[in-house]
């Protein structure tokens, strides 16, 4: 018996074919406002050992290319006016330096070489007048050199307090001392004298609460009005309130809490 074949109907897989489609990575589209441009994300890896950005590529912030070619700005400049009250101001300053110096004299030296030019300054200028000093009033200066104030400090009119009890107050006194008034102390009774050294100055003296003796040398007397001594006060402000001897200015003072400490 013969049997016939019949065609048999062949079914559509409705599933989409399994063959592997190669494709290109597509390329992250960038809107591009700059001819610069950086990924944000290091690259990864193809297996095929090629490599692509994962994420998208952004544009660098930078400036508008008319900023970035446009010069620094410049500092504004000073009206002629401006510029000549700087001048102004820069010569006056000169000379007000100059004009200090001149009237304070050399500052105080603070090294010993300085000292010792000053000492030869002072012994230059005064030497003559002191050597024509009574005898009584030479040995004032030697007691107070021997109580260890050297030439600088006693010509510069630096203060000074002697641990004496007042003895040296007492002798000085006796020999001739005009009394006087001063800023010095003064919310201790007592007189205050000075004692005046022809062609050289003036020694102030007096006591203090404790009942020692305090002193200090001054350029000009005052004993009632005297110019010289007014003169010595705008000094004494001009120079930031330092005391002011008959060769120069100090800082020992006992109004700036560094005065001299002797033992008498």
């Amino acid at each position: 018996m013969r049997i016939k074949h019949q065609p048999t109907l062949r079914t559509l897989d409705p599933r989409p074919s399994r063959q592997p489609v190669h494709r290109q990575p597509e390329r992250p589209q960038v809107r591009r406002e700059s001819s610069f441009e950086v990924p944000l994300t290091r690259p990864r890896a193809r297996t095929d050992g090629t490599t692509f950005l994962d994420a998208a590529i952004v544009r660098a912030p930078r400036q508008p290319v008319a900023q970035a070619l446009a010069p620094a700005p410049k500092a504004a400049k000073k009206s002629f006016f401006g510029r000549l009250l700087g001048g102004v101001g820069h010569v006056f300053g000169a000379l007000v330096g100059a004009i200090k110096n001149k009237v304070l004299g050399p500052p105080y030296p603070t090294t010993a070489a300085g000292r010792a030019q000053d000492a030869a300054r002072i012994e230059g200028k005064f030497g003559p007048a002191l050597a024509r000093l009574p005898a009584a009033q030479r040995e004032v200066l030697a007691t107070l050199r021997r109580l260890g104030m050297d030439t600088t400090d006693l010509f510069r009119g630096s203060h000074a307090v002697i641990s004496d009890g007042g003895r040296n107050f007492e002798a000085w006194r006796q020999l001739g001392a005009v009394p006087r008034k001063s800023s010095h102390y003064p919310d201790v009774p007592g007189q205050q004298y000075e004692l005046q050294l022809k062609d050289v100055g003036v020694l102030l003296f007096g006591r203090t609460a404790k009942g020692d003796t305090w002193c200090q040398m001054e350029a000009h007397s005052g004993a009632g009005i005297n110019l010289g001594h007014l003169f010595d006060y705008v000094k004494h402000k001009l120079s930031g309130n330092l005391n002011v001897g008959p060769a120069g200015t100090s800082p020992h003072s006992e109004k700036r809490g560094q005065e001299l400490h002797l033992r008498g």
